[in-house]
């Protein structure tokens, strides 16, 4: 009798072995990589802004939501012309990701004072840019492409905030700052690794141009000049993929594109004194034509466009 027991056993113990054998020591399931999130910004045409304040409490990967340890307060102003913030460094599961939405803490900053996103201005009052009273804000980022997390690899991302486009003001003396009401369509995703670059000099012997010049980039064939200078002063140039200041030595670059076809105008702005505001008056031009544009720059890599400026093309 007790061999027969041991006989039983001894099948037991083989069987559930054998079950062990068969089940991998790591599940598919948990494969991962890395993912970092950086933020940019394109130049903001009001010179009354010291800086804007936006507080970050989560990002939402596919309706997934990773909260932050803390909440995150940074002055998007402060990175510029290719500078970056990383935001969020995680290993998340390799996977491709559709769906990629920033959560914003509008209540207060990361050392609780309130505000948690506004704009300050140069006089040091603040403007809060919550516009609807809600806690928290969700903005679902734009991308031309689903960012791959492949397993044990890093995906770099890249988001220009671009707050000529995701903020706004009312037409008033009090220069009222509030989110945009296309705030979802501002935000622009990148992958950093496969991302290029326009840069270059503006060289402007003649005097065309006023107190800004700005560089703006379309994808080839997406600038109109007259619908994008046409309407409200606010809205001027709304369609370029990106855009970048030129420095007092000529010097400029419009980081973060994707690779393709650009085209390029260079428009220059006069500032008012009082208000500090800035007016878009020319765009300057390499030749006489009645667009200023320069067309088919292939950017597939740090691609340099140094321009002479020939002519000042009234808006």
């Amino acid at each position: 009798m007790n061999k027969f027991r041991n006989l039983i056993v001894l099948i037991l113990l083989s069987l559930l072995f054998v079950q062990c054998d068969e089940i991998p020591m790591n599940n598919t399931d948990d494969e991962t990589g890395e993912f970092v999130l950086e933020i940019t910004d394109a130049p903001v045409d009001n010179s009354n802004i010291k800086a804007t304040m936006v507080t970050f409490t989560a990002v939402e990967l596919d309706g997934e939501r990773f909260d932050f340890e803390s909440d995150i307060t940074v002055d998007i102003m402060a990175y510029q012309n290719g500078e970056t913030f990383t935001l969020w460094n995680e290993e998340i599961e390799a996977k491709s990701y559709s769906d990629i939405k920033l959560v914003l803490n509008n209540t207060e900053e990361a050392n609780g004072e309130k505000p948690g996103c506004y704009v300050e201005r140069t006089d040091g009052s603040k403007d809060d840019l919550n516009v609807d009273g809600s806690a928290e804000t969700f903005i679902t980022v734009s991308k031309t492409d689903d960012p791959m997390v492949e397993e044990n690899g890093t995906m770099r991302t890249v988001i220009d905030f671009d707050l000529r486009k995701s903020i706004t003001s009312e037409d008033t003396d009090e220069n009222d700052f509030s989110f945009s009401s296309s705030l979802n369509s501002s935000l622009r995703l990148v992958q950093k690794d496969e991302s290029a670059s326009i840069s270059g000099k503006v060289t402007d012997n003649l005097g065309m141009a006023d107190d800004k010049v700005v560089a703006y980039a379309y994808v080839k064939g997406e600038y109109n000049k007259s619908s994008e200078t046409s309407g409200e002063e606010k809205s001027y140039f709304s369609n370029a993929t990106a855009s970048a200041s030129v420095d007092a030595s000529g010097n400029y670059v419009i980081p973060f594109l994707e690779k393709d076809e650009y085209e390029v105008i260079f428009v220059s702005y006069e500032q008012d004194s009082s208000s500090g505001k800035t007016e878009a008056t020319t765009i300057l031009s390499t030749s006489l034509d009645l667009t200023g544009s320069i067309l088919g720059i292939e950017v597939d890599a740090n691609t340099t466009l140094d321009i002479s400026v020939l002519a000042a093309i009234p808006i």
